[in-house]
């Protein structure tokens, strides 16, 4: 009797994984025609051209020329870059919704989790490298995530010409330079830097669960995200162990106890995430508004660049990858414990916002959340 009841669940759970699959599958699909549809009439809206000038040139129906992604003055109008950027919605909704199902799927499984005991005897007592502590799902599901990500940016994102290549070159170099300095899209100033902060919010919730983590340790993983972000990421995302229970943290490292632990440090990071974004809706001027400005401004940038295309669709796929490891980290903190329906408000504020909001919500939750607790108690 009582296996059959196991396995009755058990079924129970795969349906509702299936069934998530499957809406998924559905939502990419209505996304991807939604936004194909509306992309290019959007961006006629905000950049007024006259349908006279969409046409003037038609390799930009299939890629758009060089524009000179460093110059604010580009020659090529933001409805041309969103008419040569439709063809590419379709792949760019896959890789994005990908990750954003697989997490989707780590939280309904957590969720199931009624109590720290019995996760960590279920835990404790397994050796398999696939289990509780590794689910195979969760790691098909990141290294899915990657794969596409890797795929989509050999395959199908833009700029790989000879002359695309020299303006990516000058972009990454003012970039590097003077970023500030108004020649570059604000928008992509923005995403480019919170490229930086990302890094920090992963390592401040991963890495404190990362002592004797098998199969292989996290700090390289972590310390290569800083160049480059969920291609060296995603990999230790799939393989590490869980580490959300309440006193399994381990020991801490230096940086990770002085520095990632350190409320200062959230605090700093939330300041400069607020400076980027007053500039990005500012195009350029703290204190204005002119997104719509921004936005044209962005456009041919984002599929004139290698470097633009590629860092957007990176930042895109960490914050989709950011929700099972806050819950985590949560967790190890006796907070998000069992399902949503018994947190506290204050719990489920923190996590809709940590999830839901990229760059802001990671640093929102850094200077908020609790101490670790220790192994003894």
């Amino acid at each position: 009797m009582g296996y059959q009841c196991r396995l009755g669940r058990n079924q129970r759970r795969w349906q509702c994984r299936n069934l998530l699959i499957v809406l998924g599958a559905l939502l990419t699909d209505c996304l991807s025609r939604s936004w194909q549809a509306s992309f290019v009439e959007t961006s006629l809206n905000s950049a007024g051209k006259s349908r006279r000038a969409r046409t003037a040139n038609p390799l930009l129906r299939r890629h758009l020329p060089v524009a000179s992604p460093t110059g604010r003055a580009c020659m090529v109008s933001s409805y041309a870059a969103a008419e040569a950027a439709s063809p590419n919605v379709p792949a760019i909704a896959a890789v994005v919704s990908a990750a954003a199902v697989g997490s989707l799927l780590q939280l309904t499984r957590a969720f199931g989790t009624s109590t720290q005991t019995d996760a960590a005897s279920k835990i404790t007592s397994e050796d398999n490298f696939f289990g509780n502590k590794r689910w195979a799902g969760r790691t098909a599901a990141v290294a899915m995530s990657w794969a596409l990500l890797l795929g989509y940016a050999v395959l199908f994102a833009p700029g790989k010409s000879p002359e695309a290549q020299q303006e990516d070159t000058a972009l990454l170099g003012k970039l590097l330079s003077t970023p500030f300095d108004g020649t570059v899209s604000s928008i992509f100033v923005c995403i480019f830097n919170m490229l930086g902060i990302w890094p920090v919010i992963y390592a401040a919730t991963v890495l404190p669960g990362a002592d004797r983590q098998s199969p292989v340790p996290a700090w390289p993983f972590v310390g290569g995200s800083f160049f480059f972000g969920a291609f060296a990421l995603a990999p230790y995302l799939a393989v590490r162990e869980y580490r959300g229970i309440q006193g399994t943290s381990g020991s801490l490292d230096w940086v990770t106890q002085n520095v990632l632990e350190n409320r200062l440090t959230a605090l700093s990071l939330l300041a400069g995430a607020s400076y980027l974004a007053l500039y990005a809706l500012g195009d350029g001027q703290i204190g204005s508004f002119a997104l719509t400005q921004a936005w044209a401004g962005y456009l041919p940038v984002f599929m004139g660049s290698l470097t633009a295309h590629v860092s957007c669709m990176d930042f895109a796929v960490l914050w989709m990858l950011y929700a099972p490891v806050l819950l985590e980290d949560g967790r190890r903190r006796g907070c998000f414990l069992g399902a949503p329906s018994t947190w506290k408000t204050a719990d489920l504020v923190r996590f809709a916002l940590g999830a839901g909001l990229p760059v802001f919500g990671g640093c929102a939750w850094l200077p908020t959340r609790p101490a670790l607790p220790s192994e003894e108690s």
